[in-house]
């Protein structure tokens, strides 16, 4: 089944704690977006991005067998218009481009803020720069 036969905007999530994949699937739910997906292992994640085809990949920061920005280089191998929000517990932790693909967009960690589902549409919205060009993407709260 693709994109637009499913209703709602599909979202994988990669993080290495269950809790808060609950939480964003639960989050996501109730603003109209399906969660195709989640995996606490990058590898895990690579073969269900390619078969389940969603939207936005929603990443933790710190993902313990691989560099999540890795992750969404090889993911946009495959699907290249896949948009990206990567989690980031301090606004101090935002890496610099080159390590960064274009078009992330960060977000705190803190859950409870509704402003995740703005992100990911954001994100699902963006068109995708050239590899190298800068992020213009700015930290917001996913929480409060």
């Amino acid at each position: 089944m693709d994109e637009e036969s499913r209703e709602g905007l599909l979202v994988f999530v990669l993080s290495e704690h269950g809790p808060l994949r609950r939480a964003l699937r639960d989050l996501l739910g109730g603003e109209g977006m399906e969660v195709v997906g989640e995996s606490a292992s990058a590898a895990e994640a690579l073969a269900l991005i390619a078969e389940l085809r969603p939207r936005v990949l929603v990443l933790d920061s710190r993902t313990p067998d691989r560099n999540p920005f890795r992750v969404l280089r090889r993911a946009r191998d495959v699907l290249p218009t896949l948009g990206c929000v990567a989690l980031i517990s301090y606004p101090h932790q935002r890496p610099a481009p080159p390590a960064v693909p274009p078009g992330c967009v960060f977000v705190l960690r803190e859950i409870a803020n509704h402003n995740l589902p703005a992100a990911i549409r954001d994100a699902a919205a963006k068109e995708r720069a050239p590899e190298g060009a800068p992020n213009g993407t700015a930290t917001g709260r996913a929480g409060a």
